[in-house]
């Protein structure tokens, strides 16, 4: 936020040279939640990733990137750099089996409307086999191929085939370029292969022509590279064009060279066959090159070409002809002596920024997607990176609009769900954005002083919601406080933007509660109550002492589970109601984990933990307001299926009339609960489902946005982390299936809740504008020390509605030029600014003497929903 000003010499008087209003510069400096590189994970595997600054304008691009050996194309959230979903590719008979290769999805291209891409296999098919090589086009929601477009394999390309581009890089083309590894027999022998006897003219690379609006193969054109002699093969991996599209340059492979091409037409329709014709070949500035693909910067006149050693090698192109400028070393970036960098991209968003796949990067995985500012080609930084890619992944393809792959993509709706795990141990609550699969926040959690270290039992979160409005959390600790310590549990709320704790509130920790409340639910699961229920994992005596606890010698009566109430309106504990499950006999206890109600509001079902059973309750109220106090009674207990439960959470669907409840031995136990009372229907393995003989499943939440998916927390699931956040599609009960997944939680986390309205968490950056209303001395002992007043207005050019609240706004910083300093101590509060509403404000400065202008810039933040904005 600028602004100009002038100190007339006479009487010191101050005017404003620049209009009234202020220059204000805007700029989205942070959004309020932390990434947090070294716990986010991707959706198949351990993933370290580290974001582009939000500066660089990228956050917005997506990326597919051809993934190997794994047949499939991988697509990464350049936002929050994280693979966010796989999309298969078939695997066609191998013709280079023999030979020490396999086949690999090599190349790939979105289409225009995202719904679907093309991607090739290489080093299958072709000359050696039956079957051609394939062009594919898959849809992105589903993985079904639409079809497939056969490529040239006659005597052209026992190799296969390379890159894909639009011709002239141009989306709107109707013709993708693929381009062919061949390779001549001598090459093919160094690698192992027998000598085919293939005449030199059919040793020759090149690229094969689609057209995508029939679905055709339009032809192949070869290259003769004159510079390899008798050697015809020049094995084509990249091709890109300049502006005009008059010129191409194609990278070279086995025996590099830039090959300067003269091109005609190209662009679908009548010219779908047209060509380019070789004019030259410029050498690489060095031995030891393998040139891969390649990308031309189009508004700079530039061409990178990545090479098998680890660099990348600049051409300015404004000839029409490659021209050396400089080489970017990639491994001395990544600090690695292995990287091989195969494809590159430019970002749509930002021609500063351009987009590799490095192979063989150890301690980043074998493969790497590294995002690259090239701004200043001899200092050029890497900005982000992606590992969890296949040893063997080639092509990449960056798009600038991702909602538009996330739109065609959510086939379950559930892009827009966020999820907030109780991360136990950890002591905070983990946020993960379900259409990226990845934590993006943690919020802590105060640690109460540990009532059970004694029996091995440490502080833990064990249960949370959201706020209503989004702004906060509500968490409660688990095995602290309490009976056995000196400091009563707690529920806490807790400002998600900032970590800090709005108020605590004491839970009901005299007799009924040595072990620990576990799940938190609001009344009725309904979030417009302002009651919340927090259940007791209270247990007996000898349960207790089983896990190497004392006698603690309580009255039986004071061995019981059950919830206590909190009234969120007001911030007060309202009472406890235990559980007397007869089922148990003398022993009381039932542990009580989870509790969720039916559509009526009338039956509730709560889950018991260490003597499992469901248990059936008539409910009263329990939704704020003269009920507070109001609860369910017990009418009758449902025992588990099988032995070998020990129930944990549980979770309604109120429209289908069915309980989830999760148990310790892996599986869940689905109930019918239209007569209120849960009669068993099945049982959900999700050990089979997760291919782990060892998981846990401890709590669950039903989507908001789609109710047959579930989320489960599954602990000691190996492979995935130590515990494990699953997404999991019930809609058929008989065959449900894991459709996401998120590993990097706490080996104790618990409690889990969904949200279906993601961007109220993120928030949205209110619309302030700063303007001066007056420019003065205040008095004349300020006017002789110097010291300027300007009175300043923010106004919030947002719709005067709740969501649009400038929160919290704050004067962080003031920097001026001339040697003028802001007097006003900093930061200073300046409140809420709802929509359509502005505050005023006063800031002084101390002017030097002979000092006659200044500009100053004016920073400020504020907060909507989660996320803290700075301007």
């Amino acid at each position: 936020m600028k602004s100009v000003f002038k100190k007339g010499l006479r009487g010191r008087t101050l005017m404003v040279l620049a209009p009234l209003v202020l220059l204000v510069a805007l700029a989205f400096a942070t959004s309020g939640y932390i990434t947090n590189s070294s716990a986010a994970s991707c959706t198949y595997g351990n993933c370290g990733h580290v974001a582009p600054p939000s500066s660089y304008g990228v956050s917005n691009d997506a990326l597919y990137v051809a993934n190997g050996n794994a047949q499939n194309v991988a697509v990464i959230d350049v936002g929050t750099m994280s693979i966010v979903d796989h999309i298969p590719v078939p695997v066609q008979p191998n013709g280079l089996a023999g030979l020490g290769m396999y086949t690999e999805t090599h190349g790939v291209v979105a289409s225009k409307d995202r719904a679907s891409i093309y991607a090739q296999d290489a080093l299958s098919g072709g000359y050696l086999a039956s079957a051609p090589y394939q062009l594919y086009q898959i849809g992105v929601k589903n993985g079904n191929v639409i079809r497939s477009i056969p490529l040239p394999t006659d005597s052209y390309d026992p190799v296969g085939y390379c890159g894909l581009e639009y011709a002239l890089n141009d989306e709107s083309s109707n013709e993708l370029v693929a381009t062919s590894m061949n390779a001549s027999d001598a090459t093919l022998q160094s690698i192992g292969a027998p000598n085919l006897g293939r005449p030199a003219a059919e040793q020759q690379g090149g690229w094969a022509y689609v057209d995508i609006a029939n679905g055709t193969d339009t032809g192949f054109t070869s290259v003769y590279n004159p510079a390899n002699g008798t050697n015809y093969e020049s094995a084509t991996c990249g091709i890109a064009w300049d502006a005009s599209g008059t010129h191409a340059f194609a990278s070279t492979m086995f025996n590099p060279y830039v090959a300067n091409l003269s091109w005609s037409g190209g662009n679908g329709g009548a010219n779908a066959n047209a060509s380019g014709t070789p004019v030259s070949f410029t050498a690489p500035p060095a031995a030891g090159r393998m040139y891969h693909q390649a990308e031309t910067d189009k508004a700079k006149n530039l061409l990178y070409v990545t090479s098998e050693d680890g660099n990348i090698d600049v051409f300015n192109i404004s000839t029409g002809t490659a021209v050396y400028d400089t080489t970017i070393n990639i491994r001395a970036l990544l600090g690695s002596t292995t990287s091989a960098i195969h494809s590159v991209d430019l970002s749509p968003s930002n021609s500063n920024v351009i987009y590799l796949t490095a192979r063989h990067t150890p301690g980043n995985g074998d493969t790497t997607e590294v995002a690259l500012d090239v701004s200043n080609l001899a200092a050029p930084q890497v900005i982000g990176a992606v590992d969890g890619l296949d040893n063997e992944a080639c092509g990449v393809y960056a798009i600038p609009d991702k909602q538009d792959f996330y739109a065609a993509a959510d086939i379950d709706n559930l892009s827009n769900d966020m999820l907030f795990v109780a991360n136990g141990n950890a002591n905070n609550v983990a946020v993960a954005d379900v259409g990226t699969m990845s934590i993006v926040d943690h919020i802590p959690v105060p640690v109460q002083p540990a009532g059970l270290a004694g029996l091995g039992m440490y502080p833990e979160v064990h249960g949370v919601v959201a706020s209503q409005d989004r702004t906060s959390i509500y968490a409660q600790d688990a095995l602290s406080g309490g009976y056995l310590a000196s400091a009563p549990y707690q529920l806490y709320n807790i400002n998600s933007a900032t970590g800090s704790v709005i108020r605590s509130i004491p839970l009901p920790t005299d007799s009924y509660d040595p072990v620990g409340y576990c799940g938190l639910e609001y009344a009725l699961n309904d979030e417009s109550s302002n009651e919340l229920v927090a259940t007791s994992m209270n247990a007996s005596d000898a349960t207790l002492q089983s896990i190497g606890a004392p006698n603690l010698g309580r009255p039986a009566a004071e061995q019981q589970g059950g919830w206590a109430y909190v009234d969120i309106a007001n911030g007060t504990d309202t009472g406890f109601t235990s559980v007397y499950n007869p089922a148990n006999g003398t022993n009381y206890e039932s542990a009580t984990c989870g509790i969720a109600w039916d559509a009526s509001g009338t039956h509730a079902f709560a889950s018991t933990m260490f003597n499992p059973y469901v248990a059936n309750l008539s409910w009263s109220g329990g939704n704020g307001g003269a009920n507070a106090n109001a609860s369910g009674t017990p009418v009758s207990f449902t025992a588990p299926p099988a032995a070998g439960r020990m129930y944990h959470q549980a979770e309604t669907d109120k429209a289908k009339n069915l309980l989830y409840v999760t148990s310790e031995d892996g599986n869940i136990d689905v109930f019918n609960i239209s007569t209120g009372t849960a009669v068993y229907d099945t049982t959900i393995n999700i050990r089979a489902l997760l291919g782990s003989t060892t998981s846990a499943i401890h709590s669950v939440d039903l989507s908001p946005s789609n109710s047959n998916v579930i989320y489960l927390t599954a602990r000691h699931t190996p492979g995935n982390g130590d515990t494990t956040e699953v997404a999991l599609d019930v809609s058929n009960l008989a065959a449900p299936k894991v459709i996401g997944s998120i590993n990097g939680l706490d080996n104790e986390a618990c409690g889990v809740y969904a949200i279906g309205d993601k961007q109220d968490f993120y928030g949205h950056k209110p619309s302030l504008s700063l303007s001066e209303t007056r420019v003065y001395w205040a008095s004349l002992s300020d006017y002789l020390a110097g010291k300027l007043s300007v009175d300043y207005s923010i106004a919030n050019s947002d719709a005067a509605v709740p969501t649009n609240v400038a929160a919290g706004v704050v004067i962080t910083g003031s920097n001026s030029t001339n040697g003028v300093t802001v007097a006003t101590a900093l930061p200073l509060a300046v409140g809420n600014i709802g929509g359509s509403s502005s505050a005023a404000l006063t800031l002084q400065y101390n002017v030097p003497v002979g000092v006659t202008s200044f500009v100053t810039t004016t920073d400020a933040s504020a907060q909507n929903g989660s996320a803290i904005f700075t301007y």
